[in-house]
């Protein structure tokens, strides 16, 4: 066998053993672009919450997706911040516009389907997660997380007028520091989830 012919089959091989190392990585970052929104340690419900939670498919979260009672209520969300609201004896004036986050709103439905199950109100869940560990726990990175839960209240708007109400929630819902809200709903219980990246 010749040095030419052995260089010229080194460089093939090369270049063979290239191009595979190439599709391998495009493969591998094609996986990590495609990773679900959801994490693997979710709160199990049962099949009636999951119907009536109507969880949103990662490949189709947008707000144009969501539900009709959790668009409502993004859209009034939306509505409170682009003219103002009063919170209490402060005037807010308007702020930036709010997106729809898929993360916020998984946090949101797993802590509101564990207050429907287990019947209590609470922004510490029942196994003591708190606000920003929920948010975690659903894949969401934060710098500033926020939290309204409420109880007894079908149409949105009833709930969302009782928030803008009390200043306490109405200052959560106006804060310029959030800039991305996830909602979810479960029988009469609602969650309202606030964040920033």
């Amino acid at each position: 066998m010749s040095v030419t012919f052995f260089s010229r089959l080194v460089v093939i091989v090369a270049i063979f053993l290239i191009g595979v190392l190439f599709a391998v990585t495009a493969l591998t970052k094609g996986d990590e672009r495609r990773e679900p929104y959801a994490g693997s340690n979710e709160t199990p419900i049962s099949s009636q919450e999951a119907k009536e939670l109507r969880p949103i498919e990662s490949h189709r979260c947008s707000v144009k997706s969501i539900e009709p009672e959790l668009k409502a209520m993004f859209d009034l969300h939306q509505a409170a911040r682009d003219n103002g609201a009063r919170c209490g004896s402060t005037r807010m004036r308007s702020t930036s516009s709010l997106r729809w986050s898929c993360k916020l709103a998984k946090a949101a439905g797993n802590h509101v389907s564990d207050m429907a199950k287990n019947n209590f109100m609470s922004h510490t869940g029942s196994d003591g997660s708190t606000i920003g560990q929920r948010a975690t726990k659903a894949n969401y990175i934060w710098r500033n997380v926020g939290e309204n839960v409420a109880k007894g209240f079908e149409e949105p708007s009833e709930v969302h007028r009782l928030w803008l109400e009390s200043p306490a929630h109405c200052k959560i819902i106006m804060s310029s520091i959030y800039s991305e809200m996830g909602a979810a709903k479960v029988g009469d219980y609602w969650v309202v989830m606030f964040g920033r990246r």
